[in-house]
């Protein structure tokens, strides 16, 4: 999925787009289209780390965003949609509830993409045998 993937979720989240139509790209959109890459490559950064992925820096709306799909379409519109809310700071309140969600879904993703596996571990510095040594 691409920059603009996530923008248009995040227009739409934002209840942006035009009535009409339902593109999201509008006269009244643009701001957040200019600002939209640089966001979402600092949402990337903290992102990336939490699912354990390699971050790869986005710099225009073409760019592809290498990440699981789940956290592309779940969590990133989120927060890019807080940032923008909050950047123009029409709804402090709404801002909240998308940051909320974006990490409900990332915890939720990032458990189950990061499950750890048991496994045999060796035992180097030997057993006490017999009890010894379990009363000082």
């Amino acid at each position: 999925m691409k920059v603009q993937d996530v923008f248009d979720k995040a227009i739409r989240l934002m209840d942006e787009q035009n009535e009409s139509t339902g593109a999201t790209i509008t006269t009244d959109t643009k701001e957040y289209l200019v600002r939209t890459p640089d966001i979402l490559d600092s949402i990337l950064a903290r992102v990336s780390l939490a699912v354990g992925e390699p971050y790869v820096r986005v710099t225009a709306m073409e760019d592809e965003i290498g990440l699981d799909n789940a956290v592309v379409s779940g969590v990133l519109p989120y927060y890019l949609a807080s940032a923008l809310i909050a950047i123009e700071a029409q709804d402090s309140g709404l801002a909240a509830y998308f940051s909320r969600i974006g990490d409900t879904a990332l915890s939720a993703i990032s458990a189950r993409l990061s499950k750890a596996e048991a496994e045999q571990v060796e035992d180097v510095y030997g057993g006490i045998e017999y009890g010894e040594f379990a009363v000082w």
